[in-house]
Formats: structure tokens, sequence, C-alpha cells
């Protein structure tokens, strides 16, 4: 068995979320997973929880409670709390031993949508609420993967993936543009936003597969609409845009500009026979100084967390 496997990612409600598998235990008990570079802990549905695939800690040979208590808020309001176990994690046949999670027994009001159990953080320990390694870290550490990477395909279908412990040639063309991590936390580095090719200042950005939308500061987003003729403020920090506009939306890193397609930048009419549109780059103050550049850019690039070299790097899909 190669020391790298692919991990296939189903494209979940429109574009709003990409999810694979995962099991925990022994014997396996199998879950539905959102892979999400943006936080650093594991956590699945546990005892007392319904309408979800639930972890039994009594049927797992190997669990191990540790007794303490993990609990986490979300960028979107959701929480999260529940005890701390350990046990055998397997993603894509690659079995992480001793594993910190959380199997949790209260997923607050925010998880309605039951396609998905549970979270998988893939970010840095140093923001992790278990105080624990995450998943890819605990494999690298028991000499599991070949290489101290991970990279993502974001597809619009089911040719999504999650590779561990290295790159996929097949899936990217040219070469990958890499920018290092500014602060180890988040997988946090510079990069510019463009608007019609006019380039905003070097600013700080989040790379987040666990986000749906471009969230970028408002006084930024602000900045990036006064490049695009016709464009308005519309509510909640959403900016709109003339849908007859084709503007060019470009966020550059390590040198190399990357292209937000039409298509992804394009959230759907204001209301019916509007003929302004409802952009996916979106003002809002997300508690730190930089913007979260989720999945509506993620979705057209091949990414790359390099863990070893506290680095992110990009290439333009195959």
């Amino acid at each position: 068995l190669s020391k790298r496997q692919r991990n296939p990612l189903t494209n979940y409600l429109d574009g709003n979320l990409w999810a694979g598998k995962a099991s925990i235990g022994s014997p396996p008990q199998e879950f539905t997973i959102d892979f999400d570079t943006g936080s650093a802990d594991f956590w699945v549905p546990g005892k007392g929880v319904t309408g979800f695939s639930t972890f039994d800690a009594t049927a797992s040979s190997t669990a191990k409670n540790t007794s303490d208590r993990f609990s986490i808020s979300y960028g979107d309001g959701s929480t999260v709390s529940g005890p701390v176990y350990t046990d055998t994690v397997t993603v894509a046949g690659l079995s992480a031993e001793n594993q910190h999670f959380s199997p949790v027994t209260d997923m607050g009001t925010d998880f309605g949508d039951t396609t998905v159990d549970g979270l998988m953080g893939l970010a840095f320990p140093t923001i992790s609420n278990l105080g624990e390694k995450p998943f890819f870290q605990t494999l690298w550490d028991e000499g599991k993967v070949d290489e101290n990477l991970f990279s993502f395909v974001l597809g619009d279908a089911d040719d999504g993936e999650l590779f561990l412990g290295g790159l996929d040639q097949s899936k990217f063309t040219g070469q990958l543009a890499y920018t290092p991590v500014t602060q180890a936390g988040y997988w946090q580095v510079e990069g510019k936003a463009r608007a019609n090719g006019i380039a905003l200042a070097t600013e700080q950005m989040i790379i987040d597969t666990g986000t749906t939308l471009i969230l970028g500061p408002p006084a930024s987003v602000a900045k990036f609409f006064k490049k695009v003729r016709g464009a308005r403020a519309w509510k909640n920090g959403y900016w709109s845009y003339p849908c007859s506009m084709n503007f060019k939306a470009e966020f550059e890193f390590g040198g190399a500009r990357f292209a937000i397609p039409s298509k992804y930048l394009n959230l759907g009419l204001t209301e019916l026979g509007s003929n302004y549109c409802v952009a996916s780059i979106v003002g809002q103050d997300v508690g730190v100084e930089a913007w979260i550049v989720g999945d509506a850019f993620l979705r057209n690039v091949y990414t790359v967390f390099n863990v070893g070299t506290s680095s992110v790097g990009f290439a333009n899909l195959a």
C-alpha cells in the first residue's frame, strides 16, 4: 500500500459543501465528514444525537475516554460540545492510532443538513480546542504518509478528492505557485484580490475549505467593488452587480493570478425579475483582519497544504 491515498469528495448542496468518508474504531464505524482547513478538531455525533450516524464508544475495542471535555463555536454561529476520546481513525485506508476526537452530545440547532455527520479540522494544532494534534499531523508523526502535505480538488460532482501525503499530478496543470504561511494556526498567507485587473493592497488571507463563500474585511470588499462598474452594496455585507457585466475577479498568490469563473462568482438574482446578481465575495468582519478564501475560489484551483514547509500551493486544474 502506497503511503499516500486519495479520498473521494462529493459535492453536496450544490457547491456549498464537499465531504468524504472517515471511520473510527475497531471494528470501524463509518461517517460522512466535512474536511475543513479552517479548524483543527475532529468531531462526530455521539450518544443521544438523532438524525445522524453516531459513534458508539462501547462498540469499539480501541476507544478510550480521556475524561476531558470539548466545545467549539464556528464562524457561522454553530456550536458543538461533548466528551473527548482517543481511537483509531481511518481516511482512505490510512489509519491514525490514538487520535483525539469528540463524539459530541450537543450539536446545537445549526446542523439540520443530514448529508454530513461531522467535521475534521486540518489546520495547525495551535488552534485546536481539543489541545491535541489534528488527524493529518498524527498520520505524519506515526509514519503513515510519505510527504508532510495534503492536497484538495473540490469538484463539481463526485470528482473531488482529498489527497493525503502527496500530490495528484493528474489533477493540475503547470507549476504550483507556493506562498508561505504567515501565521501558523490557520492556513494564513499573503495574497491580493484583483478586480478587472486592478490589484488591491497585499492582505492576509486564510485558505479555508470549510467556508462556502469568499469573505473579506468590509472596507477591502468595498474597494474591490468600486472597480466594478454598476456594483452596489446589497445587504448583510453582500454586493450586487449588473448580471450582464462579466467582470474579472482574481486572487494572486505567490506571484501567480487565478481567476474565479463567473459561474462561481454569481450567486443568482437579487430578486426575481431583477437584472442585478449577488456576488460570492462578501464584506464581513470575521474577528481577524484577514480574508477567508473559501470554496467559491478553491473549487477552481488545485490546492496543496504543505505542513512540512508551512506553505500553500496553487495550480490551475487540469
